[in-house]
């Protein structure tokens, strides 16, 4: 700037404060460049300080210091990096919330990790610092839920839905109710039985009379042996001439390996119709059970979306 210096030769012969002034306004300018410096200067240290202990909301504001036009260049430059990258870094969360009629609603107070931070929902993403957080919801009649969220470092417009509607009302909603302009799920799943079917155990009486089967056939066999001996022995040595007494004892080893044999046959037989009726006992019980399923409702603009898994 060109200073005329005759005029300044001027001023200065005429009037005081020609001479006061400059100095003055040196001793203001420099005054004021030394606190911005200092100012500077502590929001750049605080600002690492708070990002690396993940408190990213604080070192944003810090950030916002130190990038002043009024700071050093150097100061300023790394200030605007770093305020890019932690607002990259700084998740956000949506909130949507119902009443009991699974109406959404605004009407709703909002704690976070125990402070109030919001009087009623506005719709807007709100921004905070990554790590576990304890939300908390307030409507007005209908009491308090708590969710404990785990929000991720660069997690943006995180979805955080909560109901106050239990959990099947979703089926009594008044024709009224105003619809989401998006589909949302709006109840939990269900099951169809709230009974756990136990299935049948099998009947044990195919296996007790098939045993019974084995045992007296081999017993058959042992005394039909038996019988088969005696009639030898006595072929050799006293046929066609034995008595009485010699023939009676052969024929009641015939008589009881007849009688083995026929208990024989009636245990399988009657074994496999038990193991017959009970499988198909069983079979049917399977069919006729109830199928667990789970079941959604959806609501959407104008509609009603039941949608389930068989």
């Amino acid at each position: 700037m060109r200073i005329n210096a005759l005029a300044l030769l001027t001023c200065a012969q005429k009037n005081l404060w020609c001479q006061v002034l400059p100095g003055l306004l040196l001793t203001v300018v420099t005054s004021r460049g030394w606190a911005g410096d200092q100012t500077c200067t502590m929001a750049y240290e605080e600002a690492q300080r708070t990002r690396s202990d993940g408190k990213l909301l604080a070192a944003r504001d810090h950030l916002r210091l130190c990038s002043r036009a009024i700071c050093f260049r150097g100061l300023q430059t790394d200030c605007l990096e770093w305020l890019r990258q932690v607002e990259d870094s700084l998740p956000s969360v949506v909130f949507e919330v119902r009443d009991a009629l699974h109406r959404e609603t605004t009407q709703v107070r909002v704690f976070l990790d125990g402070q109030l931070v919001l009087s009623q929902l506005d719709g807007k993403a709100m921004v905070l610092d990554p790590g576990q957080h304890r939300f908390r919801f307030e409507l007005f009649g209908a009491g308090s839920r708590e969710h404990d969220v785990l929000i991720r470092q660069g997690e943006k417009n995180r979805n955080v839905a909560v109901s106050f509607a239990p959990p099947l009302a979703a089926v009594d909603t008044p024709t009224g109710a105003p619809s989401t302009p998006h589909d949302s799920i709006v109840s939990a799943a269900s099951q169809r039985s709230n009974t756990a079917v136990v299935p049948r155990s099998p009947s044990p009486w195919p296996y007790v009379l098939g045993g019974v089967g084995v045992v007296t056939l081999a017993g058959f066999a042992y005394t039909g042996w038996q019988g088969n001996k005696r009639y030898d022995e006595l072929k050799t040595t006293c046929a066609p001439t034995c008595s009485s007494d010699e023939t009676s004892s052969l024929k009641t080893t015939y008589t009881v390996a007849n009688v083995l044999a026929g208990v024989s046959l009636v245990s399988f037989g009657t074994g496999i119709w038990f193991f017959v009726q009970d499988h198909r006992s069983r079979r049917d019980a399977a069919s006729q059970a109830p199928a667990k399923t789970s079941v959604a409702l959806r609501a959407g603009p104008r509609l009603l979306q039941v949608v389930g898994a068989w």
